[in-house]
């Protein structure tokens, strides 16, 4: 659950929410103004949906509609330095990139993932034009 924050000091959490189903992965943009995580929400006729969430810090509420791409469980996800991309990787065996001002997949998935990338095995360069990720099986690959 997003939001159960504990804490030494006497300060509550800036912001809170609730996600409608697990939650697998999770980042904050650079700036910390958006949060991001990979989750399952209640699809039609009983199914799972593998879904982005956005939510606006500032504002606590969802920001934007949910991005759809995936075929399975979303295990890492990344924002570039600039935070104008977001990268997901899922148990599909693909990464994908979304530009977060349109809110539109940038071109179709990354392939030839042989594995699965799991959370903290996804990370741009510091000037945003590569990305790396890792999967157990030992294989890195930049982008």
């Amino acid at each position: 659950r997003i939001g159960s924050f504990r804490s030494t000091g006497a300060s509550p959490p800036r912001a809170a929410a609730k996600p409608d189903g697990p939650v697998y992965s999770m980042a904050l943009a650079p700036d910390g103004k958006l949060l991001v995580w990979g989750s399952l929400a209640r699809g039609g006729r009983a199914s799972w949906d593998h879904i982005l969430r956005f939510w606006d810090v500032e504002a606590c509420q969802a920001k934007g509609e949910p991005r759809q791409g995936h075929k399975s469980i979303v295990h890492a996800v990344a924002f570039s330095p600039d935070g104008t991309l977001l990268a997901s990787a899922s148990d599909d065996k693909t990464v994908r990139l979304w530009e977060l001002e349109t809110g539109k997949s940038r071109g179709g998935p990354l392939l030839g993932v042989e594995n699965l990338v799991r959370s903290g095995s996804l990370s741009f360069s510091s000037d945003g034009k590569l990305l790396a990720t890792a999967g157990p099986e030992g294989t890195l690959r930049i982008w």
